[in-house]
């Protein structure tokens, strides 16, 4: 548990990434076992369908926005845009409170957008229908910093961070700690954009020799009782909080292991052989 920034709260250090699990018969016992894990919920892949499942529950739920604020043709436009993404959320929901929302940016967002943007968000936060304001780098680090640099209404920001890409954090943490703004980590898994660090296609080939990836895969099993998935959350966690993507109720289980869990020692020779091939 760790205090995030400007919230003066303390907060898990998983939060989960709700994803629609393969088999629709799963979802109630999904959402089920994601709200009993007292974790807080990123819904914004399916609000529709999370909402209906939530009723009746108060988890810390968190949503991120579109980029369609970008295609707004002024500050009064891009306003509206975000205020009706808002109304639908909330709706969708069946809440009067998101308790955390993240503004994504990119390099084309433009001012007046942005400014408009941040209209609508102040806005939601006074009549108490967002928490906290956060900010989500989505392009390149310095697109986020800049706007950063000139609007500091923020009480989070999240970004990609795992054991290859730092560029976002190296650019985006000295603010954070000058700000005291509270950082929220994306993308452990996604070493590429897009790929996750795990998923090797010759790995899956049938009858093919074991690579050394699945041989270390199978050692850290046996030594430590843990997936590698949750040993390189688990390192992350121990800085700032990590969104866990989960799909399944052995996700979920994961992700609760590693809210508790403790790092351990070498663990940059387990990833040696994942290292190598990103």
């Amino acid at each position: 548990m760790k205090i995030l920034g400007r919230t003066n709260l303390e907060f898990p250090d998983v939060w989960l990434q709700l994803g629609v699990p393969n088999l629709p018969e799963d979802i109630p016992a999904f959402v089920e076992a994601a709200v009993a894990s007292g974790l807080p919920l990123e819904v914004a892949s399916q609000p529709g369908l999370w909402g209906g499942y939530l009723r009746g529950h108060t988890p810390f739920l968190v949503a991120t926005g579109s980029l369609n604020y970008t295609t707004g043709s002024d500050t009064s436009h891009a306003s509206d845009l975000v205020q009706s993404e808002l109304i639908h959320l909330l709706s969708s929901l069946g809440r009067e409170t998101i308790d955390a929302y993240f503004l994504p940016v990119r390099e084309s967002a433009e001012e007046v957008q942005v400014n408009g943007a941040l209209e609508a968000l102040e806005a939601a936060r006074h009549e108490g229908h967002i928490r906290f304001v956060g900010l989500q780098a989505v392009g390149h680090p310095l697109s986020a910093l800049g706007l950063w640099q000139f609007h500091d209404g923020f009480e989070l920001i999240r970004y990609r961070r795992n054991h290859v890409y730092t560029e976002a954090h190296e650019t985006l943490e000295p603010m954070a700690a000058e700000r005291r703004v509270g950082i929220v980590t994306d993308g452990p898994f996604a070493w590429r954009v897009g790929q996750d660090f795990l998923t090797f296609p010759e790995d899956a080939n049938v009858g093919a020799p074991m690579t050394d990836r699945q041989r270390m895969r199978n050692l850290i099993q046996g030594k430590t009782g843990r997936s590698l998935r949750e040993l390189v959350v688990c390192d992350l966690a121990t800085e700032n909080p990590v969104l866990f993507p989960v799909r399944s109720l052995a996700d979920i289980r994961a992700a609760s292991a590693v809210a508790i869990g403790k790092p351990i020692d070498g663990l940059s020779a387990y990833l040696a052989p994942f290292l190598e091939a990103a």
